[in-house]
């Protein structure tokens, strides 16, 4: 009896020093995360950036005729070109990116297109609510 246990407990420790090995010797995981809290009419929103370059900068727009106060987190995507990963206005609409798949758009044509191709900066700009946004891009 105390054979086969002793026998299990080895196998159990062999496959822990496996799986430890293999952590060490892989490459580092990348995950975006974002998650949200609501109590009443307060919803709260925070996200974490698993992204290679740890040198983010926040930008700051204050409210202007026609568009609402905004703040964007940007990373450095290419030497010189830096590009918004998330961000919130001053009516409360929030956006972050996290990674997907290759994705190729259906039924892209006929819809508008948005200074710098970038649909969430325009939305922060014009948009309160998430409604909006999905009439303002055509859906």
């Amino acid at each position: 009896m105390k054979k086969t246990g002793r026998k299990i407990v080895n196998k159990k420790n062999i496959l822990l020093s496996l799986i430890c090995i293999g952590l060490i010797f892989t490459n580092s995981i990348s995950a975006c995360t974002i998650f949200t809290s609501k109590q009443g009419d307060t919803v709260l929103v925070g996200n974490n950036e698993d992204f290679w370059n740890p040198d983010p900068i926040i930008m700051v727009y204050p409210p202007e005729v026609g568009k609402f106060g905004r703040i964007f987190f940007m990373f450095e995507w290419l030497p010189g070109y830096w590009h918004p990963f998330g961000g919130v206005n001053d009516q409360g609409l929030f956006y972050d990116i996290c990674s997907r798949p290759y994705y190729i758009p259906q039924n892209s044509t006929n819809k508008p297109t948005f200074e710098d191709g970038y649909l969430m900066a325009y939305a922060l700009e014009v948009c309160s609510t998430v409604d909006e946004v999905l009439f303002s891009s055509g859906e």
